[in-house]
């Protein structure tokens, strides 16, 4: 009923004459309804599928229109069962029929891109089939609805949005049938605000899930070979759970970059991985982009004056920029502009090791139980936050928060988190992002990623929308380069590992006592872990303890707040 054509929106039109009157309904006249078609047509528009009770209203603006293009008015024709002066539809006919070419209806327009409608749960119906006209709708009977020519702008801009996502698709899909599609395998490059996205184009669609990395070849500020760390990364990454039970299928990988990476290690990495990587990995240049790039209210700081500048440098600051404010935005415009539906992140470093198997899938566990942010390890560095966060309550003193912030609570170490971007994206959370940014602190004061983060969960996400994955072996580690001691950071047994004491004393003799190098060796018991997060059965209860070994003030015996 409604052949709806790549990249050529339509407009669904619920004209509805069969009406009595009411107190809060009155029928719109069809010379009302025809001023939007019309606004529609003269910008552009090439299809109108009209949902009508009425014949006379069908031919009237067949009629009104003029229309020498027979193809472009769509509906279920001349032979569904429509009203005839006083009599309603469901007077003429039986109900069964009259319902199954209602259903059709609402079906047919919820395929379109734009919906004029009038007070009518039938018009409700299309919306929940498509939520995107909740935003792309016209009730005429609104006394505050767009006029006809604000309404042709709105569809312009749907047009550009369509045809650039057409484009993309196109290029990146095109291959649907068949593996000899002329194409396939070839990489593709698209731009998105300066960032170059580049994957090999294939048959996948987008998952609504990804892994996310941000690498370098050589660290900005640590001078380490990033690039082999980032390898072992993806090869435990690969063993210990993308290969099991098919959770590659359920993902993407998206490692971002500032022009380290290019098409040939692309290949490289799905050489290394296997084919079943190609339209799943992607590598992200975000050098020329507006994601990498000083905010307005840092361009006239002077790096010299920063804190802690040169040893952390402007790319460090960059990067916690980047996780604390720009990756939500990255992907929601991403979304946007493919029609993607990315929804979940799971973020590493190119030094997070994942060292035993997790046969669960981890997106589908965060998703059923409704978390918005899991983490697995703590760091006690939220003493920073108290100024930041004194300074939002005091500006927004009607807010009440999840919990208070105390500097001893265990921050979120961020190096691996699973976030829900819906969360991350929503008014009050970004509202709070914003203020945190604008207060240029990221860049002048090193405030990080980590604190942003434990503070946007902890103040705006319900305390049952929180988890700690405790159950896979975890390693996050920053080396003193000169001695090659721990820095910062650890490894942490996981309940589920069989083999975690003996990985951990291995750890422990080649990493500490071979190279005559401290660290804090101990275990963390049920105890330890704060009730708040206490969400373990028994039997995983005595699975404890977890043997943990760190560098720094990471999981620091005695010290803070621990969340379990």
């Amino acid at each position: 009923m409604n052949p709806v054509e790549s990249g050529k929106p339509c407009l669904a039109v619920h004209l509805r004459k069969a009406d009595k009157h009411g107190h809060h309904r009155a029928p719109v006249s069809t010379k009302r309804f025809l001023e939007y078609i019309r606004a529609f047509l003269d910008v552009g528009g090439r299809h109108v599928y009209i949902a009508s009770d009425s014949h006379r209203a069908m031919q009237y603006v067949k009629k009104k229109l003029l229309l020498d293009d027979n193809t472009v008015i769509h509906s279920q024709g001349e032979y569904v069962v429509r009203s005839y002066k006083a009599w309603p539809a469901h007077f003429m006919e039986s109900h069964h029929r009259v319902n199954s070419e209602a259903l059709v209806d609402a079906l047919a327009m919820s395929k379109c891109d734009l919906l004029l409608h009038g007070h009518s749960t039938l018009s409700e119906a299309a919306i929940y089939l498509n939520p995107l006209l909740h935003d792309r709708s016209v009730n005429l009977e609104d006394p505050d609805r767009v006029t006809p020519e604000e309404f042709g702008s709105m569809f312009k801009h749907i047009l550009v949005e369509t045809s650039v996502q057409s484009d993309v698709e196109e290029q990146r899909y095109a291959a649907t049938e068949g593996d000899d599609v002329e194409g396939q395998g070839s990489v593709i490059s698209i731009d998105l605000q300066g960032s170059l996205i580049v994957s090999t184009l294939s048959k996948r669609r987008c998952r609504t899930n990804a892994v996310i990395y941000l690498a370098q070849k050589t660290h900005s500020s640590y001078g380490r070979d990033s690039y082999g760390n980032l390898l072992m990364s993806l090869d435990l990454l690969h063993d210990n759970y993308l290969s099991i039970n098919d959770h590659l299928d359920n993902t993407d990988v998206y490692i971002f970059h500032t022009g380290d990476f290019n098409s040939t290690d692309l290949q490289a990495l799905e050489k290394r991985y296997g084919s079943s990587y190609q339209g799943a990995l992607h590598l992200v240049d975000l050098s020329n982009s507006t994601f990498w790039a000083r905010p307005s209210h840092n361009l006239n700081d002077d790096p010299t004056t920063w804190y802690a500048y040169p040893l952390f440098s402007e790319g460090y600051r960059r990067m916690m920029h980047w996780y604390a404010i720009d990756v939500w935005e990255f992907f929601a415009k991403w979304n946007k502009k493919t029609g993607c539906r990315y929804r979940y992140l799971f973020r590493l470093d190119e030094d997070s090791f994942i060292h035993s198997a997790i046969r669960y899938d981890i997106f589908d566990f965060v998703r059923s139980n409704n978390y918005v942010y899991g983490y697995r390890m703590c760091a006690y560095e939220m003493a920073v936050t108290r100024r930041m966060w004194t300074m939002w309550r005091n500006r927004h003193t009607k807010f009440v928060p999840q919990r208070q912030i105390k500097p001893e609570l265990c921050g979120f170490y961020n190096n691996m988190f699973v976030a829900d971007l819906e969360f991350f994206l929503s008014q009050d959370v970004q509202a709070f992002l914003q203020f945190i940014d604008r207060q240029g602190h990221i860049y002048r004061r090193r405030l990080g990623d980590l604190m942003i983060h434990s503070m946007a969960v902890y103040g705006f996400a319900e305390k049952n929308q929180i988890h700690r994955f405790l159950d896979f072996t975890y390693e996050h580690v920053t080396v003193n380069q000169t001695s090659g001691c721990l820095a910062w950071g650890g490894i942490q047994a996981g309940y589920d590992d069989p083999l975690a004491i003996d990985t951990l004393n291995t750890y422990y003799q080649s990493r500490l006592v071979d190279n005559g190098c401290a660290g804090n060796a101990t275990f963390l018991y049920a105890e330890d872990l704060s009730p708040t997060y206490a969400h373990f059965s028994g039997t995983t209860r005595r699975k404890l303890p977890l043997y943990t070994i760190t560098a720094g003030r990471i999981e620091t015996p005695a010290m803070g707040i621990l969340s379990g």
